[in-house]
């Protein structure tokens, strides 16, 4: 036997034994020694930094198991003082061999103490977009196989998210559990925290093609628990699914969520004076931000069993809400509360470099918690029946309502107010009218409304008030008027009639012709000195009325009842 030949047999046979010796290393030896090594080629095969300033070990046998304590995770091409994420431990097991076959199965991934800070730029870069390592290797440009993970923890994990030096949210998941259940699908449990709120369900999470490369997804909640507070406190109780397609320029949206229970209470708190508010504008003459309209297409469907809003008892809420073609479409939007019922719809769509608004409401028989006080019986707040019309253009709120044409109809029936608790506008007005009327008049904390009435036409910006009357147990009072929503003036007449039980009669009467004037955000109430005469017996004056406002005094005029609907 030749020699070349003896050594190529010596060294098969050798094989076995170098096998075993390297497996004998391999779970024997102490293998976190080569820590720095591991990590450096963990960093240029993802192209971030990788640190770890703690503990560290690796087992191999059937699975490797990576455990690694104080980990840093940068990105080169953002140097900054923020990592990219800091986590206070991570714990890997990996099946071995899978990782010789492919592709790779991580049987457990487990991280605790996480720090996430994801920053992007307006050009479009993120410092979560690898980059080579410097001297690396350029990555194969052929598909490589995903991992295939069948367990995720996440234990007390923060991630925010900046741009452009501003933060766009921040949120804290005390604990999510990922159990994968098929090749893109996996059941969570999740209990996570977000700004002033926290969120607890359970699901299913679906994506289709690959995780470096998710075309589609889908989130399903079962039965989850929404906590809001701060100004507004939200609790809802929950269940259904979002869907995503991102395989066009702007992604598909769909939710479906079946709300079963919804409570929201406002917390008033003063707010600094912005300029627009120091100078008297209701209506926000900042441009509004379209943009968002251009960057999804969506189809919303939600329902809510039952809702408590600010004191408001709702049930049977149903919100389907479209954004396609850069248009934004809400509507159907209804619910009943006891014999009420509420419908309306609203269309917003780009118009000239504008934004075109159309808004449809119509209500019966509703019952204002707002209306009331905080000691008073909702059911005795009175009834409003109303509908409304609006349309208009801009590139703001205001603008859209200086542009805006439409009609408000109504009438709200018999009931009892707090006008002291139902804001200035109210409080201020038909208190100081009553005081103008009888300055002795004793105060009450409820008055009784009999009735009120509206008739409104909206033109051009200009809402001329046909008819505005309202008639309680002490005062009748019939106006017209007209409110310019381009300066929010108003300029509107009234006509007020003292009634039964006020300790005057029609004919001791002075100064029957009040000014409302000012603007929307501060009305301004004053004697109408050239309306202002003496009423002597059923004579009254009706200057400055419109047609249909003195139609409706000569009713009052004559005793007739303003309320009794006519037949």
């Amino acid at each position: 036997m030749k020699i070349p030949l003896k050594t190529a047999l010596g060294a098969v046979a050798a094989l076995p034994i170098l096998a075993i010796l390297l497996l004998l290393y391999v779970l024997i030896a102490d293998l976190s020694i080569h820590k720095d090594r591991i990590l450096d080629a963990a960093s240029d095969a993802t192209g971030f930094y990788i640190a770890s300033a703690g503990p560290f070990d690796l087992d191999v046998g059937r699975e490797i198991a990576l455990s690694a304590e104080n980990v840093t995770i940068g990105n080169p091409a953002w140097p900054d003082e923020h990592p990219l994420a800091t986590t206070a431990s991570i714990n890997i097991v990996v099946d071995t061999w899978s990782v010789l076959s492919g592709p790779i199965e991580i049987d457990s991934l487990v991280i605790s103490g996480a720090h996430v800070n994801l920053k992007s730029s307006e050009d479009g870069s993120s410092n979560w977009m690898p980059a080579p390592a410097s001297g690396a290797e350029a990555a194969p440009t052929g598909p490589t196989p995903d991992p295939l993970i069948h367990r995720v923890v996440l234990d007390n994990v923060r991630i925010s998210h900046e741009m452009s030096g501003k933060m766009l949210f921040v949120s804290e998941t005390s604990m999510l559990r990922l159990s994968r259940t098929g090749p893109n699908e996996f059941d969570f449990e999740l209990d996570e925290n977000l700004d002033e709120a926290s969120l607890r369900s359970t699901g299913s999470l679906q994506f289709a093609a690959g995780m470096r490369d998710i075309t589609n997804a889908r989130i399903a909640f079962d039965e989850a628990v929404l906590k809001l507070t701060g100004p507004t406190e939200i609790s809802a109780s929950f269940s259904g699914f979002a869907a995503a397609d991102l395989s066009a320029d702007r992604p598909a949206i769909e939710v479906d969520i079946d709300v079963m229970q919804l409570d929201t209470a406002s917390h008033d708190k003063e707010q600094p004076a912005t300029p627009d508010e120091e100078r008297g504008l209701l209506f926000d003459p900042a441009p509004l931000a379209y943009s968002w309209l251009n960057s999804l297409d969506l189809d919303a469907d939600i329902s809510v069993a039952s809702a408590s809003l600010n004191g408001n008892e709702l049930s049977n809420i149903i919100v389907l809400a479209r954004i396609e073609d850069t248009a934004l479409a809400v509507g159907p939007v209804e619910f009943t509360q006891g014999e009420g019922r509420f419908l309306g719809s609203l269309e917003l769509a780009p118009a000239n470099g504008e934004y075109a608004l159309v808004l449809d409401a119509q209500v019966h028989n509703l019952r204002l918690a707002q209306l009331a006080d905080a000691e008073q019986d909702p059911a005795t707040v009175p009834p409003l029946n109303a509908s409304l019309r609006l349309s208009g253009q801009g590139a703001s709120l205001h603008d859209i309502m200086a542009s805006s044409n439409g009609r408000l109809s109504g009438r709200q029936e018999s009931g009892q107010l707090n006008l002291q608790a139902m804001g200035a506008l109210f409080s201020d007005f038909l208190t100081s009218v009553v005081s103008t009327l009888n300055p002795l008049a004793e105060a009450r904390t409820y008055t009784n409304v009999d009735c009120s009435i509206f008739e409104i036409d909206i033109t051009d910006g200009v809402a001329n008030i046909e008819e505005l009357a309202l008639q309680s147990d002490r005062v009748t009072i019939v106006s017209s008027g007209d409110v310019d929503f381009e300066t929010e003036a108003l300029d509107l007449t009234l006509n007020t009639k003292s009634r039964e039980g006020l300790g005057l009669s029609v004919g001791g009467v002075a100064n029957s012709f009040i000014k409302l004037g000012g603007t929307l955000k501060e009305p301004s109430l004053g004697v109408d000195a050239a309306g202002s005469v003496t009423i002597t017996g059923a004579a009254v004056a009706t200057g400055g009325l419109s047609l249909l406002a003195k139609s409706l005094w000569d009713r009052v005029s004559s005793e007739v009842d303003m309320c009794a609907k006519e037949q």
